[in-house]
């Protein structure tokens, strides 16, 4: 597997046209998979060398992680993926994930990306202050 991550993501989006990603999706739960990080930054630090996605599934499911990042290995052929499962992710980390810079692949229905990044990012800034200031009583031990 001598994949980039670009041909990983190029992959996905093709699976997503054909209605391929969507059944993957629909076998594990996932409502949402997005593709973030730096292989959607129009200007990246440095070139990616793993795909950062993001897959949020029905409050109804607990994932097989292995099942569903083999599946998403197998259809990519990149061995580069970096899976995150935004039903457990800390706040700062679902917000960056659901960020605008994001790219969809697939969501079960309209709107699901829309109303997880409003509530991603309302609970990140909500939450700021706390965060702050349990960094300031860590610095003081």
């Amino acid at each position: 597997m001598t994949r980039t991550p670009y041909d990983a993501l190029d992959s996905l989006l093709a699976m997503a046209a054909s209605g391929d990603l969507g059944a993957l999706c629909a076998r594990h739960g996932v409502e949402l998979l997005v593709a973030h990080g730096s292989v959607v930054d129009p200007e990246p630090l440095r070139p990616p060398r793993d795909l950062d996605l993001a897959f949020r599934t029905r409050h109804d499911v607990e994932p097989d992680l292995l099942d569903l990042t083999n599946d998403l290995l197998d259809a990519t052929r990149f061995d580069g993926l970096d899976l995150m499962n935004l039903n457990r992710a800390g706040v700062v980390a679902r917000a960056h994930a659901l960020s605008p810079q994001s790219r969809v692949l697939y969501e079960a229905a309209r709107g699901i990306f829309a109303t997880a990044q409003m509530a991603a990012i309302t609970m990140a800034m909500e939450t700021r202050r706390l965060r702050l200031l349990d960094l300031e009583l860590m610095a003081e031990r």
